[in-house]
């Protein structure tokens, strides 16, 4: 098996592509809690049901589906012996670790910054360092996956992205990918919005 011939030198697996999709959406959950946090700390109002919408599908959809789907394809790197960096695979678990504690960190910071925003600078440092420690873990993790190109047979590349597959249904269900994209897409939209009033200020 770990002798198969690569089909995918030069182009994406099934793989990659389902993971960069995660990660699009990872990105675009991680501009609204970036706007939410901007918008209250120039003073403006957010709801706390968006905060603390983005913070579930961080721990619902992160690190409940995508991280357990990045440890398969670490699994899978390593028993194939992809040229896979031992302190990127290190880094990356370590970063997962580090941003359950994060999460719970921010989880309690939200209703303090909501509530009293202009004192709680120190606050807002940490929650802003979460959004770029996430983001950070995105960059690492492309570098990673690329990897499975250079060892994934065809059908090989089938059976991991079922397993993938498989992996987020069973932490998520079946409809929940899509009902987080609508989120994200409603996010997104009341975001553009505070944009636009911005501008005809």
């Amino acid at each position: 098996m770990g002798n198969a011939v690569p089909a995918h030198e030069g182009r994406s697996t099934a793989c990659e592509r389902a993971l960069h999709a995660d990660r699009v959406l990872i990105d675009t959950m991680m501009d609204v809690f970036e706007a939410a946090l901007d918008r209250t700390n120039r003073g403006g109002r957010v709801d706390r049901e968006m905060m603390d919408g983005v913070l579930r599908f961080v721990r619902d959809f992160v690190q409940d589906s995508h991280h357990h789907k990045m440890v398969e394809v670490l699994v899978a790197l390593a028993s194939r012996g992809a040229p896979v960096e031992r302190f990127d695979a290190a880094e990356l678990l370590e970063g997962y670790r580090a941003g359950e504690a994060q999460l719970r960190d921010v989880r309690a910071l939200v209703p303090l910054i909501l509530e009293t925003p202009h004192e709680e600078t120190a606050l807002f440092g940490r929650a802003y360092r979460f959004v770029a420690e996430t983001r950070r873990q995105l960059c690492l993790e492309r570098t990673v996956v690329s990897g499975l190109r250079r060892v994934l047979a065809a059908g090989e590349d089938e059976a991991l992205a079922d397993r993938l597959a498989r992996i987020e249904r069973d932490a998520i269900g079946p409809t929940g990918r899509e009902w987080y994209k609508q989120v994200a897409f409603d996010y997104r939209d009341i975001v553009s919005t505070w944009a636009r009033r911005a501008q005809s200020a």
